[in-house]
């Protein structure tokens, strides 16, 4: 799918960036490598499949894991290199999550300040989900405290973005893409 290519390529090059600058990632060999988290939520209308993205950055040598909440659902497939963990196990394990999942009551505000705070603080985390997954107020405290190294956001509970957003108020701003 051409319009999943286009979202997804400019995602593997910021990876690429943090590989390369926060884990050393041109000189790590197989056994370095760092793990890349993966929270796999298939749906039709996800901007980006967890499974597509799991495929590439599994090529690039990472080692995939994933939380599923609708694990078992009809209909659902993975790539067989994929590895399934708890949702705590992906928290304290992922050097970067990356989300692809629908909105619902299940994911609305999944990421809040209590699972910022169980992550690695050298941690990334990556939303292409949908906005309201991440509740905006807890990543902004966790940013400016440091509980995690950083994180990019494809989509905002509320577009554009407006100055009454905490996202805004960032104190270092080179910590968040947006």
């Amino acid at each position: 799918r051409a319009a999943e290519r286009c979202i997804i390529e400019p995602l593997l090059s910021v990876l690429i960036d943090v590989f390369i600058r926060c884990f050393g990632g041109d000189r790590m060999d197989g056994d370095q490598r760092r793990r890349l988290i993966i929270e796999m939520l298939e749906n039709s209308d996800a901007p980006i499949s967890g499974s597509e993205f799991a495929k590439r950055v599994h090529a690039m040598g990472c080692k995939v894991i994933a939380y599923d909440i609708e694990a078992g659902a009809a209909n659902r497939t993975f790539p067989d290199f994929v590895e399934f963990v708890s949702e705590e196990e992906l928290i304290a394990q992922s050097d970067i999550i990356s989300v692809h999942a629908p909105l619902n009551a299940q994911t609305k505000h999944l990421f809040t300040y209590e699972a910022f705070a169980k992550m690695k603080q050298s941690a990334y985390f990556i939303n292409v989900g949908r906005g309201p997954i991440v509740k905006e107020g807890d990543l902004c405290r966790a940013l400016n405290e440091n509980l995690i190294a950083g994180a990019g956001l494809d989509v905002l509970e509320q577009e554009p973005l407006e100055l009454t957003n905490p996202l805004s108020k960032i104190k270092d701003s080179t910590r968040l893409i947006i």
